[in-house]
Protein backbone atom coordinates (compact mmCIF):
# COMPACT_ATOMS: atom_id res chain seq x y z
CA UNK A 1 0.00 0.00 0.00
CA UNK A 2 1.03 3.48 -0.77
CA UNK A 3 0.18 6.66 1.19
CA UNK A 4 -0.87 8.13 -2.54
CA UNK A 5 -2.55 5.02 -2.93
CA UNK A 6 -4.67 5.23 0.78
CA UNK A 7 -5.29 8.97 0.30
CA UNK A 8 -7.21 7.97 -3.15
CA UNK A 9 -9.12 5.45 -1.17
CA UNK A 10 -10.27 7.77 1.40
CA UNK A 11 -11.51 10.57 -1.04
CA UNK A 12 -13.64 7.81 -2.86
CA UNK A 13 -14.45 6.75 0.46
CA UNK A 14 -16.22 10.19 1.54
CA UNK A 15 -17.98 11.23 -1.76
CA UNK A 16 -18.66 7.68 -2.58
CA UNK A 17 -18.67 8.77 -6.14
CA UNK A 18 -16.19 7.94 -8.87
CA UNK A 19 -16.45 11.00 -11.17
CA UNK A 20 -16.46 13.24 -8.41
CA UNK A 21 -13.61 12.21 -6.26
CA UNK A 22 -11.59 11.96 -9.56
CA UNK A 23 -12.27 15.70 -10.24
CA UNK A 24 -10.98 16.56 -6.33
CA UNK A 25 -7.86 14.87 -6.15
CA UNK A 26 -6.87 16.19 -10.19
CA UNK A 27 -6.64 13.15 -11.88
CA UNK A 28 -8.41 10.88 -14.68
CA UNK A 29 -11.56 8.32 -13.64
CA UNK A 30 -9.53 5.30 -15.18
CA UNK A 31 -6.31 6.23 -12.64
CA UNK A 32 -8.97 6.06 -9.53
CA UNK A 33 -10.72 3.34 -10.99
CA UNK A 34 -7.19 1.12 -11.17
CA UNK A 35 -5.54 2.36 -7.75
CA UNK A 36 -8.82 1.22 -6.13
CA UNK A 37 -8.88 -1.83 -7.84
CA UNK A 38 -5.30 -2.63 -7.03
CA UNK A 39 -5.98 -1.61 -3.16
CA UNK A 40 -8.59 -4.28 -3.09
CA UNK A 41 -6.73 -7.02 -5.14
CA UNK A 42 -3.59 -6.38 -1.90
CA UNK A 43 -6.24 -6.24 0.92
CA UNK A 44 -7.73 -9.30 -0.70
CA UNK A 45 -11.21 -8.07 -0.20
CA UNK A 46 -14.27 -5.94 -1.81
CA UNK A 47 -13.42 -2.52 -0.74
CA UNK A 48 -17.12 -1.04 -2.90
CA UNK A 49 -19.65 -2.16 -4.31
CA UNK A 50 -21.49 -0.82 -6.60
CA UNK A 51 -24.68 0.96 -6.10
CA UNK A 52 -26.45 2.43 -9.10
CA UNK A 53 -24.09 5.30 -10.90
CA UNK A 54 -22.48 5.78 -8.08
CA UNK A 55 -20.44 3.24 -5.14
CA UNK A 56 -20.91 2.34 -1.71
CA UNK A 57 -18.55 1.54 1.02
CA UNK A 58 -18.74 -1.94 1.98
CA UNK A 59 -17.85 -3.25 5.62
CA UNK A 60 -14.50 -3.73 4.69
CA UNK A 61 -14.46 -0.32 3.26
CA UNK A 62 -15.77 1.31 5.98
CA UNK A 63 -13.45 -0.30 8.40
CA UNK A 64 -10.38 0.34 6.68
CA UNK A 65 -11.79 3.69 6.60
CA UNK A 66 -12.06 4.26 10.29
CA UNK A 67 -8.36 3.14 10.63
CA UNK A 68 -7.18 5.17 8.02
CA UNK A 69 -8.58 8.83 8.66
CA UNK A 70 -6.72 9.56 11.94
CA UNK A 71 -3.61 7.74 10.53
CA UNK A 72 -3.88 10.07 7.81
CA UNK A 73 -4.48 12.99 9.66
CA UNK A 74 -1.58 12.37 11.94
CA UNK A 75 0.72 11.53 8.68
CA UNK A 76 -0.28 15.18 7.54
CA UNK A 77 0.59 16.85 10.45
CA UNK A 78 4.00 15.89 10.56
CA UNK A 79 5.50 18.73 8.19
CA UNK A 80 4.04 21.01 10.85
CA UNK A 81 5.47 18.90 13.37
CA UNK A 82 8.37 19.05 12.12
CA UNK A 83 8.56 22.99 11.48
CA UNK A 84 7.80 23.95 15.22
CA UNK A 85 10.39 21.30 16.29
CA UNK A 86 12.97 23.05 14.37
CA UNK A 87 12.27 26.21 15.73
CA UNK A 88 12.20 24.92 19.20
CA UNK A 89 15.90 23.14 17.99
CA UNK A 90 17.12 26.40 17.02
CA UNK A 91 15.96 28.08 19.97
CA UNK A 92 17.45 25.36 22.24
CA UNK A 93 21.00 25.86 23.93
CA UNK A 94 22.87 22.74 25.27
CA UNK A 95 25.72 23.62 28.21
CA UNK A 96 28.04 21.15 29.70
CA UNK A 97 29.01 22.64 32.65
CA UNK A 98 32.22 21.24 34.53
CA UNK A 99 33.29 24.48 36.56
CA UNK A 100 31.52 27.34 38.14
CA UNK A 101 28.22 25.82 37.94
CA UNK A 102 26.89 28.46 40.49
CA UNK A 103 28.24 31.51 37.98
CA UNK A 104 26.75 29.90 35.05
CA UNK A 105 23.80 29.33 36.77
CA UNK A 106 22.95 32.97 37.34
CA UNK A 107 23.75 33.45 33.43
CA UNK A 108 21.28 31.35 32.70
CA UNK A 109 18.90 32.68 34.70
CA UNK A 110 19.69 36.62 33.55
CA UNK A 111 19.64 35.40 30.17
CA UNK A 112 16.52 33.63 30.01
CA UNK A 113 14.52 37.05 31.45
CA UNK A 114 15.79 38.73 28.36
CA UNK A 115 15.19 35.78 26.32
CA UNK A 116 12.06 33.76 27.77
CA UNK A 117 11.71 31.59 24.48
CA UNK A 118 14.74 30.21 24.89
CA UNK A 119 15.46 26.86 26.17
CA UNK A 120 18.58 25.31 27.95
CA UNK A 121 19.82 21.25 28.57
CA UNK A 122 22.27 21.14 31.20
CA UNK A 123 24.50 18.21 31.82
CA UNK A 124 27.31 18.05 34.36
CA UNK A 125 29.07 14.73 32.67
CA UNK A 126 32.81 15.19 31.85
CA UNK A 127 32.32 12.60 28.71
CA UNK A 128 29.26 14.49 27.24
CA UNK A 129 30.66 15.58 23.76
CA UNK A 130 27.22 16.77 22.45
CA UNK A 131 26.65 20.62 23.66
CA UNK A 132 26.75 24.02 22.02
CA UNK A 133 28.74 25.70 24.86
CA UNK A 134 31.18 24.02 27.87
CA UNK A 135 32.68 25.68 30.32
CA UNK A 136 35.31 23.57 32.26
CA UNK A 137 38.54 24.60 34.36
CA UNK A 138 42.08 23.52 34.09
CA UNK A 139 45.81 24.48 35.90
CA UNK A 140 47.66 27.37 33.76
CA UNK A 141 50.12 24.31 32.96
CA UNK A 142 47.77 22.43 31.60
CA UNK A 143 47.66 21.40 28.14
CA UNK A 144 43.64 22.58 25.99
CA UNK A 145 42.74 20.75 22.99
CA UNK A 146 39.85 21.99 21.60
CA UNK A 147 38.14 24.15 19.04
CA UNK A 148 37.37 28.01 19.48
CA UNK A 149 37.41 28.73 23.44
CA UNK A 150 37.53 32.36 25.85
CA UNK A 151 40.10 31.41 28.68
CA UNK A 152 39.42 33.87 32.04
CA UNK A 153 42.25 33.80 34.58
CA UNK A 154 40.99 33.10 37.91
CA UNK A 155 42.51 33.32 41.35
CA UNK A 156 42.12 30.69 43.79
CA UNK A 157 42.03 32.72 47.18
CA UNK A 158 42.31 31.41 50.67
CA UNK A 159 39.50 31.78 52.78
CA UNK A 160 39.80 31.56 56.34
CA UNK A 161 37.94 32.50 59.12
CA UNK A 162 37.22 36.48 59.85
CA UNK A 163 39.16 35.87 63.44
CA UNK A 164 42.16 38.40 64.98
CA UNK A 165 44.31 36.21 64.01
CA UNK A 166 43.88 36.90 59.97
CA UNK A 167 42.21 40.34 60.61
CA UNK A 168 44.17 43.44 59.16
CA UNK A 169 45.70 41.16 56.46
CA UNK A 170 45.05 40.57 52.67
CA UNK A 171 47.59 37.73 51.75
CA UNK A 172 49.40 34.39 53.58
CA UNK A 173 51.66 31.75 52.23
CA UNK A 174 49.42 28.36 51.64
CA UNK A 175 51.95 26.44 54.19
CA UNK A 176 50.65 28.28 57.21
CA UNK A 177 47.11 26.32 55.77
CA UNK A 178 49.24 23.00 57.12
CA UNK A 179 47.11 22.25 60.56
CA UNK A 180 43.84 23.62 59.41
CA UNK A 181 40.79 21.60 58.58
CA UNK A 182 39.80 21.58 54.76
CA UNK A 183 36.29 22.07 53.04
CA UNK A 184 36.28 20.77 49.62
CA UNK A 185 34.88 19.47 46.49
CA UNK A 186 35.10 15.89 45.97
CA UNK A 187 37.97 14.95 44.40
CA UNK A 188 36.93 13.79 41.05
CA UNK A 189 36.37 17.21 40.55
CA UNK A 190 39.31 19.39 38.55
CA UNK A 191 38.84 21.93 40.85
CA UNK A 192 39.62 19.81 43.31
CA UNK A 193 42.88 17.84 41.75
CA UNK A 194 44.07 21.82 41.41
CA UNK A 195 43.88 22.75 44.70
CA UNK A 196 45.42 19.66 46.29
CA UNK A 197 48.09 20.29 43.82
CA UNK A 198 49.28 23.69 45.22
CA UNK A 199 48.96 21.82 48.80
CA UNK A 200 51.68 19.59 48.03
CA UNK A 201 53.68 22.39 46.04
CA UNK A 202 53.05 24.15 49.35
CA UNK A 203 54.72 20.75 51.40
CA UNK A 204 51.67 19.01 53.01
CA UNK A 205 48.02 16.96 51.96
CA UNK A 206 45.64 18.92 52.84
CA UNK A 207 43.65 17.40 56.20
CA UNK A 208 39.98 17.54 54.45
CA UNK A 209 37.20 17.20 57.25
CA UNK A 210 34.37 18.22 54.27
CA UNK A 211 34.02 17.68 50.69
CA UNK A 212 30.91 17.37 48.56
CA UNK A 213 30.07 17.47 44.85
CA UNK A 214 28.11 20.50 45.29
CA UNK A 215 30.28 23.99 45.33
CA UNK A 216 27.09 25.61 47.00
CA UNK A 217 27.34 22.77 49.60
CA UNK A 218 30.88 23.50 49.99
CA UNK A 219 30.87 26.95 49.90
CA UNK A 220 28.27 27.66 52.54
CA UNK A 221 30.37 25.59 55.14
CA UNK A 222 33.12 27.42 54.22
CA UNK A 223 30.91 30.90 55.38
CA UNK A 224 29.77 29.15 58.36
CA UNK A 225 33.38 29.20 59.71
CA UNK A 226 33.75 25.19 59.56
CA UNK A 227 36.67 24.95 57.64
CA UNK A 228 39.27 26.66 55.55
CA UNK A 229 39.17 26.24 51.69
CA UNK A 230 39.88 27.78 48.22
CA UNK A 231 37.48 30.29 47.26
CA UNK A 232 37.55 30.87 43.19
CA UNK A 233 37.30 34.41 42.84
CA UNK A 234 34.81 34.71 40.12
CA UNK A 235 32.57 31.23 40.09
CA UNK A 236 32.07 31.82 43.95
CA UNK A 237 31.56 35.29 44.17
CA UNK A 238 31.88 37.57 46.90
CA UNK A 239 30.66 36.34 50.32
CA UNK A 240 28.26 37.81 52.71
CA UNK A 241 30.74 40.83 54.25
CA UNK A 242 32.14 39.37 58.17
CA UNK A 243 31.90 35.73 57.51
CA UNK A 244 35.14 35.01 56.22
CA UNK A 245 38.14 36.42 54.78
CA UNK A 246 39.67 36.54 50.99
CA UNK A 247 43.39 36.47 51.44
CA UNK A 248 45.70 35.83 48.50
CA UNK A 249 48.43 33.53 47.98
CA UNK A 250 51.63 34.68 48.13
CA UNK A 251 53.21 31.25 47.99
CA UNK A 252 52.21 29.45 45.56
CA UNK A 253 49.97 31.62 44.04
CA UNK A 254 47.12 29.78 43.32
CA UNK A 255 45.45 30.51 39.76
CA UNK A 256 43.08 28.12 37.73
CA UNK A 257 41.46 28.76 34.25
CA UNK A 258 37.91 28.89 33.45
CA UNK A 259 37.39 27.25 29.79
CA UNK A 260 34.57 28.42 27.95
CA UNK A 261 34.14 26.65 24.80
CA UNK A 262 31.89 26.04 21.57
CA UNK A 263 31.11 22.41 20.75
CA UNK A 264 29.56 21.28 17.35
CA UNK A 265 26.10 19.87 18.54
CA UNK A 266 23.70 20.65 15.88
CA UNK A 267 26.41 22.93 13.63
CA UNK A 268 26.21 26.67 13.37
CA UNK A 269 22.98 27.67 15.69
CA UNK A 270 22.63 32.11 16.18
CA UNK A 271 21.14 30.91 19.50
CA UNK A 272 23.92 29.20 20.84
CA UNK A 273 26.57 31.46 19.51
CA UNK A 274 24.36 34.07 21.08
CA UNK A 275 24.74 33.13 24.52
CA UNK A 276 28.35 31.97 24.15
CA UNK A 277 29.17 35.46 23.35
CA UNK A 278 26.90 36.12 26.36
CA UNK A 279 28.99 34.07 28.75
CA UNK A 280 32.26 35.18 28.07
CA UNK A 281 30.21 38.95 28.46
CA UNK A 282 28.99 37.73 31.41
CA UNK A 283 32.15 36.39 33.24
CA UNK A 284 34.14 39.71 32.74
CA UNK A 285 31.94 41.72 34.56
CA UNK A 286 32.06 39.25 37.07
CA UNK A 287 35.91 40.07 36.66
CA UNK A 288 35.95 43.51 37.13
CA UNK A 289 33.73 42.70 40.37
CA UNK A 290 35.51 40.72 41.83
CA UNK A 291 39.16 42.85 41.03
CA UNK A 292 37.10 45.32 42.78
CA UNK A 293 36.74 42.73 46.19
CA UNK A 294 40.43 42.24 46.48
Amino acid sequence: MELTQLKYFLTAASTEHITRSAAMLHIAQPALTKSLRLLEEELAVPLFAKKGRNIVLTGYGRYLQNRLEPLIAAIEEIPHEMRKLAEKEEETVRICVLSASLAVTQAVMNYRREHPRVNFQITQKASDRFYDVRVATKAPSDSFAEGEAHIIDEELFIAVPDTPKYRGRDSAELSEMREQGFVSLIGSMHLRVICDRFCRTAGFEPNVIFESDSAEAARNMIEAGLGVGFWPEYAWGIPPEGSIRLLHSSAPLCRRELVISKGRSKGESARAEDFYRYLIEYFSKLKRFGSEAK
